[in-house]
């Protein structure tokens, strides 16, 4: 699993998502702010980005727009299970056209793929 965290919700997700992760064993791998907030994190490699794991490990990273992360999910895509959440109604529109994503939640969840 693979995920960006908009920098202005990092502390809240972080909070929560991580220690759910972490108690469920699940091995973290982030960018330089993950790991300052994550005790558990290791730091992630530019290969993190790119993988899929089929196993307990998810690398985030935090960026800072929807423009950063819009430009991350071109970059790092999978073609199959990439997803935007938001509750910014421009970027829910103009993200999955823009990039090709499966599927966009608008205010909602993840939904995963048949590999994920």
């Amino acid at each position: 699993m693979s995920g960006l965290v908009l920098s202005d919700y990092r502390r809240l997700v972080i909070k929560v998502g991580s220690s759910l992760l972490v108690d469920a064993g699940c091995e973290i791998r982030g960018d330089e702010q993950v790991v300052a907030l994550i005790s558990a994190a290791i730091p992630a490699t530019e290969e993190d980005w790119r993988t899929g794991y089929l196993d307990s490990i998810a690398s985030i990273r935090i960026v800072s727009d929807i423009d950063t992360a819009i430009a991350h999910i071109a970059k790092y895509r999978s073609g199959h299970t990439d997803s935007i959440i938001t509750s910014d109604t421009p970027a829910a529109r103009w993200g999955p056209s823009s990039l090709q994503v499966t599927s966009t939640s608008y205010a909602g969840t993840v939904r995963f793929g048949p590999d994920a």
